[in-house]
């Protein structure tokens, strides 16, 4: 198994996975379709401060599919297969990719991954006063600004460079503030 990689939620991971029998030779299956593979990804994760065990199942995708061809330049062997899963779940999972009757875990699985919450999405973003309503000038006051991504995974601001926020107490852009990795 190759392809086994972190990623972002929402994204698919696609897979290659080359079938050989106990003597080393290729190995296919009647019709090619990979019935006899099976990719699961599965993990604990953190929901609404619950944790719950998580499990996706993968697709093993069908030879006439496009990625046969533009994955293996042109021309895939007949024991050489793809599939794919994808998490709309942020966290760290195990993936496995198992074959034959017993179900075996290939060469290379399982793999463990992380999988990142997606892009912020701003009708996610939460914001949060701490403390009065009102505050005198002069004093100081905080405000928690939360964000998610579209499947409601928390993302932490300044993972990424081109991350911020701005804000203001006052309506002109000059009295206007950046906070980065809060």
């Amino acid at each position: 198994v190759t392809g086994i990689r972190d990623s972002v939620a929402g994204h698919k991971v696609y897979l290659k996975i080359e079938a050989y029998n106990f003597a080393g030779h290729p190995a296919d299956d009647v019709g090619g379709r990979g019935a006899h593979i099976e990719v699961s990804v599965s993990g604990e994760v953190d929901r609404d401060g619950q944790p719950t065990t998580v499990g996706i199942s993968g697709v093993v995708l069908a030879r006439t599919e496009d990625i046969y061809s533009k994955g293996c330049n042109g021309y895939c062997p007949a024991n050489v297969y793809w599939a794919y899963y994808s998490s709309t779940q942020a966290g760290d999972f195990e993936v496995s990719v198992t074959m034959g009757p017993f179900n075996d875990h290939c060469v290379g699985s399982p793999g463990t991954v992380s999988v990142a919450a997606a892009e912020i999405d701003p009708q996610r973003v939460t914001v949060v006063r701490d403390g009065e309503a009102n505050v005198l000038a002069g004093l100081s006051s905080t405000i928690l600004i939360s964000t998610y991504d579209r499947f409601g995974n928390q993302r932490k601001v300044g993972t990424k460079s081109d991350e911020h926020f701005k804000w203001s107490l006052k309506n002109s852009p000059e009295s206007m503030n950046t906070i980065e990795n809060q």
